[in-house]
Parts: structure tokens; sequence; C-alpha cells
């Protein structure tokens, strides 16, 4: 089976730290032994999806940020010991998915959750655990959210010095947050129905990357000048999905963007604005279905994982590397084990020419008289 990693934090040239779309565990990929490693369970419920979805780091911690977990996970790299912290409870959600949060950062002591669903900027003080909630903005009436699933913040955010741009995904806005001050500054940017899903800064402008749209229009935008420029020149034969792409990279003179529903990868020139494709990372061109590519730029090198590789792309040297990785026993029993309860579990008889052998039963009646188990193998 492969897993859809949703975030991911590097350790050093060996390890990298992920977390799964699929369940609630921990994971860790060594890199020398080709095997990606199950740590420890999250949450009670181990198989949760979307449980976290976004990792950031604090001094020695990992801190799991929650999309439909109740709590924020604190884990220790070194003994994996695990601390959680409640949030308040919210009123409405925002959208439908109910993933509460998509995206956090650390600033000084403090965690600042930005909510996707949740109702609010949440920040946490990691040292004395206070938290508090900043959600006046939601009564600016400027920002008119549309009917959409979506909530307000999706993965992707753009942090200069001490002030993070986060793009509006159901509204045509960018909020400006002062970390330091704890100051918020929303613009309206672009027509009343766009929205976005993603935002890089190039030296000069903003580009606001669009969640949909007919046009499908990308937003160049300065705010000190108060002036946008659309770019929509896509290639030839491009279609355009509104929901093209998950998530950006800028790179020197080159603003990357990865497919999420759009059947290309694309590379902008933020010079001229000419766009072309890619594909030398990994291949998107007819591969059906949603992606969710998780990327994230370390020094000189863009670090992906796709399809059971770990990808590593020194884009000043043009070098990619290159490490495959396999599900560590523990990992493949226990979906193994999963799948044969949910398939044999329900009190329905089965026979052994139908969907599963009588191989598949046997490993079935092992598993829940305990004979098989996560320390025993196969």
């Amino acid at each position: 089976m492969n897993m859809n990693m949703v975030a991911m934090c590097l350790e050093n040239d060996r390890y990298l730290w992920c977390i799964s779309q699929e369940d609630a565990y921990l994971y860790r990929i060594d890199k020398e032994k080709e095997v990606l490693e199950e740590l420890i369970a999250l949450t009670d419920d181990i198989y949760m999806e979307n449980a976290f979805l976004d990792m950031v780091e604090y001094l020695n911690w990992l801190i799991l940020i929650p999309g439909k977990g109740d709590d924020v996970v604190l884990v220790n790299r070194d003994t994996l010991e695990k601390r959680t912290i409640k949030l308040p409870v919210a009123g409405s959600f925002i959208g439908t998915t109910g993933m509460k949060f998509r995206a956090g950062l650390v600033h000084h002591n403090n965690l600042f959750m930005f909510g996707c669903a949740y109702p609010g900027i949440v920040k946490v003080n990691l040292e004395s655990r206070e938290i508090e909630v900043r959600d006046s903005w939601l009564l600016d009436q400027d920002i008119v959210f549309n009917d959409s699933v979506d909530g307000c913040f999706f993965n992707n955010y753009c942090l200069l010095d001490n002030t993070v741009y986060l793009p509006f995904v159901n509204a045509n806005a960018v909020m400006q947050f002062d970390l330091e001050k704890e100051e918020i500054t929303i613009y309206k940017v672009g027509n009343d129905t766009q929205r976005y899903i993603s935002i890089e800064w190039d030296g000069q402008w903003f580009w606001l990357i669009p969640r949909d749209g007919s046009k499908g229009a990308i937003i160049k935008w300065n705010p000190d000048k108060g002036v946008t420029e659309e770019i929509s020149g896509y290639p030839v034969e491009y279609d355009y999905h509104k929901l093209a792409f998950y998530r950006s990279q800028i790179i020197d003179d080159r603003l990357l963007l990865f497919a999420h529903c759009g059947q290309h990868n694309i590379s902008i020139d933020v010079t001229t604005g000419q766009m072309t494709t890619f594909s030398h990372l990994y291949k998107v061109e007819g591969v059906r279905g949603s992606k969710y590519p998780i990327v994230l730029k370390e020094k000189d090198n863009i670090v992906t994982l796709h399809n059971g590789e770990y990808i590593v792309w020194n884009y000043v040297e043009n070098h990619i590397g290159r490490f495959g990785y396999k599900l560590d026993d523990k990992i493949s029993l226990r979906y193994e084990k999963k799948r044969l309860i949910e398939y044999f579990g329900e009190n329905q008889l089965k026979y052994e020419n139908e969907n599963a052998g009588l191989e598949e039963f046997l490993r079935y009646v092992l598993f829940e008289s305990d004979e098989i188990d996560e320390g025993l193998g196969r």
C-alpha cells in the first residue's frame, strides 16, 4: 500500500519525520535502511483520517497540528514522550470539511494555528499552555465568505520577517498578521469570485494561486502600491481544473506549482510570466484523480515524497537524489489486520471462493486470537 504523507520535518541527512492522511501515527523515514518506521500512536483512534495536517518544531519537540483531531500533540524527538494540549471548544465551524487547522507556526514561545474550519487564530503559549483565540476579524464586513465547503486558511502561507501573509481559500482576501504586535490587516485582492489556495513572494510581488475560478488566473499583487495583475497564459492544451494546484514553492526566479487535480506541474518565470510544465521530480501526466503533493524547501533543495520515494532536488546544482522506502513490518501487519477485520468482522459468512480465500480467512482467525501480532511477523 502507498501512504499519503501530509506533513514532514527533516531531522538530518538520514531521518525525516512525517504524518499520513490515513491514520494518526508519527512516522520516520530512515534513508539508510530505506524504510518507513512506525513510532508512536498520536490519538486513541489510530485510524482517524486527517487527524493531523501540519507539523512544526519547537526545541526538541515535534508539534502536530490537528485537522480532524481534537488536541495539539507534542512528541519529544529523543524519548517519544507525548504530551497533549486541549483546545477550546469552537462554535460553528467554517465550511463543511471539519478540518480544524491545516497550518501553524512557532514564533518565540508561542504556537499560532490558523483556522481552516476552526473559527479563529489560536495562540498557545508553549511554556504556560495559556490559550488565546483571535476571532474578531471574522466580523469584518469587508470579507464575504462564499458558499464553499472550504474553511478560511489552507496549507500555504508566506512568512516575511515577523509578518505572516495568509490567503483566504473562501474569499478574495489576504490577511497580514504581525506576529510581534499581533495586529491584523485584511486586504481584498482580485474580484469577488476569486479565492486562493497558496501565496508566494518573489521580492517585489506576491503571487496568489487560485483555488478555483473559470479563468484560473494567477494574481500578482503588490500591497504597498495597491496593484494587481492577472497571469493566465497556461501552456497550450492545459486543461485548467478548478482544483488545479495544491502546493507551491518559489526558487530563484521560478514559481513552482504542484498539481492537485491539474494534469501538469507548472513552472512560471516570475520576470516574464511565461509558463512551462515540469515533470522531472515525478510524473503527473496521465495520473487520474486528486494528488496531494507534500513539498518543502530546505536550503538549496526541494524535498518531496511521492509513491514510496523520498526525492531531494538540489535546484542550484540541478541534481536529483531518489531514495526508495518500504513500510516496516509493524505497519504492514497492522493494515493487514485492519483489512481482514473489516472484511470478516461483520458476522457475515464468507466462502473461500468469494473475495477472500481460505488462507486469508485463517489469517483473520489468527489475528482475532492474537496468534499473529505486530511482533511476530508473517
